[in-house]
Formats: C-alpha cells, structure tokens, sequence
C-alpha cells in the first residue's frame, strides 16, 4: 500500500469520524455529568478528524503533532478560564458601580490575563513549527476558527436555542 494510499485511508476515517460524530454529538443535551464528559470527548474527536482533515496531515506528523497539541490546549483551556474570570470579575465591578480603584484593578488583571493568553498563543505556534510546515500551521489556526463556527452554527440551530414567537 502506497503512502498515498494511506493518506487517503486516513483522511476518510477522519471524515466518517467526523460526519458520524456530527450527526450525534448534538442530538441530545446532557444531563449528567457522565453525560457531559461523553459530550465532550465526541466533540474532541470531531474536532480532530475535522483538524486532521484540514490540516492533511500524514501520519507521521499526526504522531507528533497531536500529543504536543492535546498538551497545549489543556494549559490554554486555563489561560481561557483565568481570562473569563477576571472578565466576569471586571464587568460585575462596572455593574455594582464599585469604585474607581476596584475598577482598575479588574481592568489591570483583565489586561494582565489577555496579554499572558496573547504570549501563550504566540509560544504555541512556535511549538508547532518546530513539529510541522508552515503552511500546516497556517490550516491549524485557519481549521480551528472554522470548526468554532461550525460549533456555534450548529448550537444556533438547535430547537431549544430558537426564539418562539
């Protein structure tokens, strides 16, 4: 079997993968917290064959890339946790009318909080050049801005999420 070949196998898998997740993944809200963990790694793994795809990764760079990757995005899953609390916190302070000092010290962790996230991106994509060709990383950061609109498409067209009139 050729490499081609392979690659072909692999990219299929990556869109059965992906097709049969995003058939389910959605389909009904979870209730448990069992429940949501399953969510979660569904849409983890459609997240990857859709980035696989996108990517056109071999696999031999998907033997390296993903690990790296899975790493990072935990750590980066915090920086986006810390960023959010220190936005929510900031804009409870502006809502409450707190005082000018309490204001500006919200403002300066929130500041503080993008520009470590900003740093972080910036060292991740140093990482993944250093595993992958630039146009790969190029379709990394391009595959993930459209997987997220897809996400949120797919979340704007569920029943629940619909305005009644």
């Amino acid at each position: 079997m050729t490499t081609e070949m392979k690659q072909q196998i692999i990219r299929a898998a990556a869109i059965l993968a992906a097709f049969i997740l995003s058939a389910t993944a959605f389909a009904v809200p979870p209730q448990t917290q069992g429940q949501k963990r399953d969510w979660r790694e569904k849409l983890k793994a459609e997240k990857v064959a859709f980035l696989t795809t996108r990517m056109d990764l071999t696999p031999q760079e998907a033997e390296k890339f993903w690990p790296v990757y899975n790493q990072l995005e935990q750590e980066n899953h915090k920086k986006f946790v810390n960023l959010l609390n220190s936005y929510r916190e900031l804009e409870r302070a502006i809502r409450e009318n707190a005082g000018k000092a309490e204001i500006e010290k919200f403002l300066r962790a929130y500041s503080k909080a993008k520009d470590e996230s900003a740093s972080y991106e910036e060292a991740n994509m140093k990482k993944y050049l250093e595993i992958l060709p630039v146009e790969k990383v190029a379709k990394l950061y391009v595959g993930e801005e459209e997987f997220r609109r897809s996400q949120i498409n797919r979340l704007g067209k569920r029943p629940e999420n619909k305005i009644q009139q």
